[in-house]
């Protein structure tokens, strides 16, 4: 699947979109990956610096309804995603390779001058001897984009001293709370 980040001067908040859709109905030994492109539209700045956080849920972020109302605890969901692997490169390099339960600190991905992009690539794997203890779970870390905007300094940005911070963060964008609610039924066996 594909997906899209639009970065504007108004875009800032949370979202609970789902951006892993294909994610879902995981099996064991899949591998599903998915592309997150990332759109500089902010026509404020000259460009803007993109940062990439995977946050897992906890005390003080629990999961989402959807996401309780299925059964899992955060504990549970730690366990989950424990045994899965993910990989996001961003423009071919590895940033982020492990548990989706790990999460990450900020994660510098790059400067995109305007109307540029960025893409992401995430790739997840289920692990082929994953058990039944684990068919029908679900998963979620959000995960957090913060763009901060800047202008070139050739005279033609304000001269105010210091670079125009935009500062737009969108907590969860993609932050489908990864929610790659990742779906996981049990590899049915057939005998011939």
């Amino acid at each position: 699947g594909q997906n899209s980040i639009l970065i504007t001067p108004t875009s800032t908040g949370f979202t609970d979109s789902d951006m892993f859709d294909d994610f879902k109905g995981a099996m064991p030994g899949d591998t599903l990956e998915e592309e997150i492109t990332v759109y500089n539209l902010a026509a404020d700045s000259d460009y803007v610096k993109v940062y990439f956080q995977a946050i897992p849920h906890g005390a003080n972020n629990n999961p989402s309804l959807k996401v309780q109302a299925a059964g899992e605890t955060v504990a549970s969901m730690q366990d989950f995603l424990n045994q899965l692997h993910m990989e996001v490169k961003c423009d071919g390099d590895v940033v982020f390779s492990g548990s989706p339960a790990a999460g990450s600190e900020a994660v510098y991905l790059g400067s995109l001058r305007r109307f540029r992009y960025t893409t992401l690539e995430v790739k997840l794997t289920v692990p082929k001897e994953l058990g039944n203890e684990y068919a029908y779970r679900e998963g979620e870390v959000d995960w957090a984009f913060t763009f901060e905007g800047h202008n070139d300094p050739d005279g033609t940005s304000p001269k105010t001293g210091d670079s125009i911070y935009v500062a737009m963060t969108v907590m969860g964008v993609s932050a489908a709370s990864l929610a790659a609610v990742m779906y996981f039924y049990n590899k049915k066996r057939m005998a011939l």
